[in-house]
C-alpha cells in the first residue's frame, strides 16, 4: 500500500499541480467497489473543500456481516490543464458495527462489536463533461477498538462512480 502512495505522489508530482482547484461538482453520489463496498457521497463546501460520507460493509466469507460509517474532509487540487483531472487528499472518522464469527484454526469469536477508529484518504479523480465521476482512492484506517485484538489497521484501495450533479 505504501507503494500505491509514492506512485500516486510521483504521478501528481510530475504533472504539476495548479494552486487553484475548478469546481466540477456541487454533490456527486455512487457507489464504492473495494474491499469495502458500500456508497459514497462528495459535497463541495467551498472549491476546494469537500466533505465525503461512505456507508459500506464488508461480506468476510461468510465469517460475519458489518456496516461503517466513514466522514472525510478532502482538499481537491487541479492536475496540470486537465480539465476535470483532480487529485484530492484528506481525513476523518469512522464508527462501524460487527457481528463477527469465525472458526480460525487458533481462535473462535461470535460476538457483536463497535469499531471507532480514523481514516486518511489520497486518490484521484475526473469528472467528465457529463454528469460522470470516476475516483480511484488509497484509504487507510486505524481502529481504536473491537475485533479479535480490539485494535488495528486497514488500508483499502477502492474505485468509486458517481453521479455528478452541477
Amino acid at each position: 500500500m505504501k507503494k500505491l502512495l509514492l506512485v500516486l505522489t510521483l504521478i501528481i508530482s510530475s504533472l504539476g499541480i495548479s494552486q487553484q482547484a475548478k469546481a466540477q461538482y456541487k454533490m456527486a453520489l455512487g457507489a464504492r467497489l473495494g474491499s469495502d463496498l458500500g456508497f459514497t457521497i462528495k459535497y463541495a463546501i467551498a472549491e476546494p473543500h469537500i466533505i465525503e460520507g461512505i456507508v459500506a460493509t464488508r461480506l468476510w466469507y461468510n465469517n460475519g456481516f458489518g456496516l461503517k460509517l466513514t466522514a472525510l474532509y478532502e482538499y481537491h487540487g487541479n492536475i496540470a490543464n486537465i480539465d476535470g483531472f483532480r487529485w484530492f487528499a484528506g481525513g476523518g472518522a469512522h464508527i462501524g458495527f460487527w457481528n463477527g464469527h469465525s472458526n480460525h484454526k487458533y481462535y473462535y469469536e461470535d460476538r457483536t462489536y463497535l469499531t471507532l477508529g480514523i481514516d486518511g484518504i489520497v486518490g484521484l479523480e475526473y469528472t467528465f463533461k457529463f454528469p460522470l465521476n470516476l475516483s480511484l482512492d488509497f484509504k487507510p484506517s486505524f481502529n481504536f477498538g473491537g475485533g479479535r485484538k480490539g485494535y488495528g489497521s486497514y488500508n483499502e484501495v477502492a474505485l468509486s462512480i458517481r453521479y455528478a450533479i452541477q
